[in-house]
């Protein structure tokens, strides 16, 4: 979506809404999915109230989250996955609160993939290196998946990476 269709939509104009619903729904679909399975599991119904959650949060106060979007830092469909994710996070984490105790706790097969997780220093990666990083490490995607995901080549996914890396090894090095 190029600057003039998006300065469009945040000014209200339906067919912009509709087309970019159309485009992104899939995505924002999937992050939702992907990252409801991940914490544990979802229901259908869940998924599609999240993604209602997600296109509400876009458009609350005349699109100021949609508005604050910089096409300089990220592709719309890299920042469009990371606001799903945390749209999600932010559900489960308050959902998490109205479980009973049992539930709470978390099982050692979950403790052991949270600390499988790759540790990643604040600021260091773009926000598309990082997600594409935690998609092929934490979620153990391939590269295709990740480029079908986030809706680029896959040649895309592996030099996003391959930068990502250089930028960490470059960080640890200076580190010793």
């Amino acid at each position: 979506m190029d600057a003039e269709s998006l300065k469009k939509l945040t000014d209200g104009d339906k067919e912009s809404w509709e087309r970019f619903v159309r485009t992104y729904a899939p995505l924002i679909r999937a992050m939702v999915s992907r990252t409801m399975s991940a914490y544990g599991g979802f229901d259908a119904a869940e998924v599609d109230d999240l993604v209602q959650s997600v296109y509400t949060k876009l458009v609350r106060e005349g699109y100021r989250l949609l508005k604050s979007y910089d096409p300089k830092r990220a592709s719309l469909s890299t920042w469009l996955g990371l606001v799903s994710r945390s749209t999600t996070i932010d559900y489960l984490r308050s959902r998490k609160r109205h479980l009973p105790l049992k539930e709470e706790t978390a099982s050692p097969i979950d403790r052991d993939r949270e600390e499988e997780r790759i540790d990643l220093p604040k600021g260091l990666l773009s926000a598309r290196q990082e997600l594409v990083l935690r998609l092929l490490f934490d979620k153990e995607m391939d590269p295709d998946e990740v480029a079908d995901f986030l809706g680029v080549e896959v040649q895309t996914v592996r030099s996003t990476k391959h930068k990502a890396l250089e930028r960490l090894r470059r960080y640890y090095k200076d580190a010793r």
